[in-house]
């Protein structure tokens, strides 16, 4: 593509955004000054590019291409609504047994009471319009993530939710988030979480589009814990084919507080995550885990970093991919230890299956520590299939498919086997099986010739 096109195409999209934002009229809004700010930095600042460190592999033709069905000539945005019974017909789908009176629905970014079904007294949650601006005015972070997209989220959020779980309240049943996207659409999700001192919750948070949607995400989670407070969260990313999202989750953690996040991923032509982690109490705990099956001409990019902010706490990180065709993954990872945190324990580890030899990961796990006391590892994996193991499972009456799909499930179980809900685990080991079917379909014609994989790259 043409330098100058791709240029062109990000022009038009930060127009777009800012005409868009005009259009809707910032002084109606709940959050009229905190819209202000994010249009005065989008004016006087500009998307990222590949020359910023943290989007030195991304393909920015996916996003801008995306946008220009998006923004129409009369600068609105183009929502092709579902009828009502389709979206039930959706929700009933999605929705995990577990969490079948704790569910939250949103329609292209957009809370749907209606959809809903939310019955426990213990969880506190509102939205923008009804007490929430005050919420977001005062749990807004400065420069977490990057500030184009946090500012871009806020500049065009119609509606956004709040999550709160109140001192020492045990959740005992999972709260499940489901966002729905149809085509043409962009969609800015909002959400802040805060799980008091003592306090546990599970929550489960599923994307799902339709097959042929065309649509952008721009989601921003903030998650607050208080000390001893327990978030187990579940992230299941399954958006269309032609699906591009931007996803940012900030988590500040106190003392003895312990966070962990699984982030599997199944769909999109185009994602990027960054997950920002700051353990700024004794004792804190994050587990961070992640795997993602891609195909054909797919990208996905993984930005990761927790900050060790106190001394006395613990995190680390898993991270497993599974490429073939010509998609490409990254992979980066950080590691930040302050001076003050002593008696750090954290290790970092990504690994990655390569089935073509089109197939390209980016992987650089990162440490950065200012401490003198402290424990840390972090490591990175790029490898093909065993042929010994192969020709075994064959020899044993498997077919070649069946080996394939043995092996590279067995790589994709250690991440799936920390999924703690029964239906979570089942409905993602059949994304797995599903997504593994095709790869397995591609790799196998690519692997028509074998001495031609052989000499791949990363062949030894």
């Amino acid at each position: 593509m043409p330098k100058e096109t791709l240029e062109k195409q990000k022009i038009n999209f930060e127009e777009g955004v800012i005409r868009t934002a005009m259009a809707s009229g910032l002084g109606k809004s709940k959050i009229k000054d905190l819209k202000q700010n994010a249009l005065d930095f989008i004016s006087n600042n500009s998307f990222p590019t590949n020359k910023n460190e943290d989007w030195k592999y991304y393909d920015f033709k996916d996003l801008f291409f995306n946008s220009s069905n998006i923004f129409s000539k009369t600068e609105t945005f183009k929502k092709d609504e579902l009828a009502t019974n389709e979206l039930i017909q959706l929700v009933d789908k999605y929705v995990f047994r577990e969490s079948a009176e704790n569910l939250i629905v949103t329609v292209n970014g957009v809370y749907r009471e209606d959809l809903s079904n939310f019955t426990n007294r213990d969880i506190e949650v509102s939205n923008l319009n009804n007490h929430g601006a005050k919420t977001l005015k005062e749990k807004e972070p400065n420069n977490l993530g990057d500030q184009y997209l946090r500012s871009l989220n806020t500049l065009l959020i119609d509606n956004a939710f709040f999550i709160k779980v109140a001192k020492s309240k045990k959740i005992a049943q999972p709260l499940q988030v489901l966002h729905i996207s149809n085509q043409n659409s962009f969609n800015i999700v909002r959400s802040v979480i805060e799980v008091e001192d003592f306090a546990s919750l599970d929550i489960i948070v599923s994307y799902v589009g339709l097959e042929e949607s065309n649509y952008i995400t721009n989601a921003i989670i903030d998650c607050h814990l208080g000390k001893n407070a327990n978030l187990n969260f579940d992230k299941i990313q399954s958006d269309s084919k032609n699906a591009v999202t931007l996803y940012n989750l900030n988590a500040k953690l106190a003392r003895d507080a312990n966070f962990t996040f699984n982030s599997l991923h199944y769909g999109a032509k185009s994602s990027r995550d960054e997950i920002i982690v700051d353990l700024n109490g004794t004792n804190a705990n994050t587990d961070l885990n992640g795997l993602y099956v891609i195909n054909g001409n797919r990208k996905t990019h993984q930005k990761i970093t927790v900050n060790h902010n106190s001394e006395h706490c613990t995190s680390s990180q898993l991270f497993k991919g599974i490429i073939t065709d010509a998609a490409r993954a990254e992979f980066n990872g950080l590691i930040d230890v302050k001076r003050e945190a002593q008696k750090t324990d954290a290790k970092q580890l990504n690994n990655n299956l390569l089935l073509s030899q089109d197939a390209h990961v980016d992987s650089r796990p990162q440490l950065n520590i200012l401490a003198d006391d402290v424990k840390c590892a972090h490591g990175s994996t790029v490898g093909q299939l065993d042929e010994e193991e192969l020709f075994y499972l064959q020899s044993r009456g498997l077919s070649k498919e069946d080996a394939y799909t043995t092996l590279t499930y067995s790589f994709c179980e250690e991440i799936l086997q920390k999924l703690k809900h029964e239906s979570v685990k089942n409905y993602t080991t059949n994304l797995a099986f599903n997504n593994l079917s095709a790869t397995t379909n591609s790799t196998l014609a690519n692997l028509a010739d074998n001495d031609k994989f052989k000499k791949s790259r990363y062949s030894k």
